[in-house]
């Protein structure tokens, strides 16, 4: 899988297969001096919509949104 975007130029190209025994997986992508960052809440907050800011809120204020978001930091 290879992404391009007119937003950055970055490449990022992806080759994996994904094993029979798993039903799904998460991609994980660690970006450093790149603009890779700011085309994800692009296209996060395109994806949201109208909900963008309850999920900003909840990622600031709610108790089981913060645990989630510390749990992902942990593992990634």
């Amino acid at each position: 899988m290879s992404q391009t975007s007119p937003d950055f130029e970055d490449i990022i190209e992806l080759s994996f297969s994904k094993p029979s025994s798993v039903q799904e997986g998460s991609l994980i992508v660690h970006a450093i001096n790149t603009n890779l960052s700011t085309v994800v809440f692009k296209n996060l907050f395109e994806f949201l919509g109208d909900e963008s800011l309850a999920f900003m809120h909840a990622v600031e204020y709610d108790p089981e949104m913060i645990a989630i978001m510390k749990q992902w930091r942990e593992f990634s």
